[in-house]
């Protein structure tokens, strides 16, 4: 019996290869996204700790206003980094619809891979079945002489 062999073995291997790729890169942007989220929580707390040091008692107007400073700074941080994490987000849903895709392309040609290997099976099996009856009718043409 013939090896199956089907012909688009390597169009499927640069799928699956495409497909790992996406998702690596996946993986990549729900990196940065995390690591761009835990700053921004990270800066929102400074600043909360800055306006809980307001209300101690005792500070001093040159003291004030360099804590006035830092959260109009930590203020301006947290909007750059909120649209930093936006960006990461909209990063993130890209790469999912490209592995989303590559994952569909790679699927569309395991699909053709198993429909030519049914194809091939059932051709076997008529095969060896013509054989069984050649053999089954030679055997009763013998027998009868």
């Amino acid at each position: 019996m013939a090896r199956f062999k089907f012909h688009l073995e390597p169009v499927l291997r640069q799928r699956q290869a495409k497909e790992e790729a996406a998702e690596q890169a996946l993986y990549m942007a729900h990196s940065e996204h995390n690591m761009r989220l835990a700053v921004l929580e990270n800066t929102k707390n400074r600043l909360e700790q800055s306006l809980a040091a307001h209300e101690r008692v005792g500070i001093d107007v040159f003291e004030e206003m360099q804590l006035s400073f830092y959260r109009e700074s930590l203020s301006e941080k947290i909007i750059t980094q909120a649209e930093d994490v936006g960006k990461a987000a909209v990063a993130v849903e890209e790469r999912r619809k490209k592995a989303v895709q590559a994952r569909q392309d790679r699927q569309v040609i395991e699909k053709l891979k198993d429909k030519h290997l049914d194809n091939y099976r059932r051709a076997e099996e008529a095969r060896e079945q013509k054989l069984v009856d050649e053999m089954a009718l030679y055997s009763h043409f013998r027998a009868g002489k």
